[in-house]
């Protein structure tokens, strides 16, 4: 199951819903940035000197200046990761780690007893980082790297942007673009432009056979810059072309976008 971890990672990005928080009592609105940590959690294990598995993911840790706002960031953030490495999500969350890496060693072990001619090391390393921290806005990116056996290694990224003024809500696509269709030009040019294409270039010789314009992508963060859109391997493109950031800025994106709600 492992192995098949960026296909199913890919698939939980498009499907996996954006978790809603619980409709109750509204949680009071974060007056001050998030405070935060990253902490690591890692299974090692190796055959060998030179054959080794290892399982790394780095996480946050908020600490508890508002309770129910970190408390729901959290779980969210964590039912993001856990669901990507298809671990356990009914578990806590270092139980969900801590059996998702157990299991990856295992494949490993199994891995090598059935071809031991197979040399090569295996990883799974999982990044976060805080992109945005305001009283009112919160983003996240998740960064997953995989090597698992095959011609190359796999990726992918999440995206996650909150609302601390209202119950820590995860922003959808609507909350961030007023006019997703004027950002879309804009996207195209600068996508060509990051993969060597001229203006006038056909963007269809980039993407899958069955993509005839540029789409949005899955991921979408506000960062103080602007809006980050994030383009994953295999999403749109082979993974000869591979996957793509592209910033559009708050001057480029003008009335498509409101800073002034977040960052101000």
């Amino acid at each position: 199951m492992i192995k098949q971890l960026l296909a199913g990672a890919l698939l939980a990005l498009i499907l996996f819903p954006a978790c809603q928080s619980n409709p109750g009592t509204p949680a009071p609105a974060a007056t001050t940035p998030l405070q935060f940590e990253t902490r690591n959690f890692v299974k090692h294990y190796c055959v060998n000197d030179d054959q080794c598995a290892d399982f790394n993911v780095f996480y946050l840790q908020f600490a508890e200046n508002s309770p129910q706002i970190v408390r729901q960031v959290s779980d969210l953030i964590r039912a993001r990761i856990i669901a990507r490495l298809e671990g356990n999500t009914t578990v806590p969350f270092e139980a969900a780690l801590d059996s998702t890496g157990t299991r990856f060693i295992d494949d490993f072990v199994r891995m090598k007893r059935e071809n031991p001619d197979n040399t090569m090391g295996q990883d799974i390393q999982v990044t976060s980082n805080v992109l945005a921290n305001t009283g009112k806005l919160l983003t996240v990116r998740i960064d997953f790297n995989t090597y698992t056996g095959g011609a190359h290694p796999n990726s992918a990224s999440t995206l996650m942007s909150f609302d601390l003024t209202q119950n820590a809500r995860e922003l959808a696509v609507a909350d961030m673009l007023q006019d997703s269709t004027a950002v879309l030009p804009l996207l195209e040019q600068a996508y060509k432009a990051a993969k060597g294409l001229q203006a006038g270039d056909d963007i269809k010789q980039l993407l899958l056979g069955d993509i005839e314009t540029l789409p949005l992508p899955a991921n979408i963060g506000i960062v103080p810059e602007g809006l980050l859109f994030v383009y994953n391997n295999y999403e749109i493109a082979p993974y000869a072309v591979g996957g793509a950031d592209i910033l559009l800025t708050w001057e480029q994106l003008g009335q498509s976008a409101d800073k002034k709600r977040w960052l101000e």
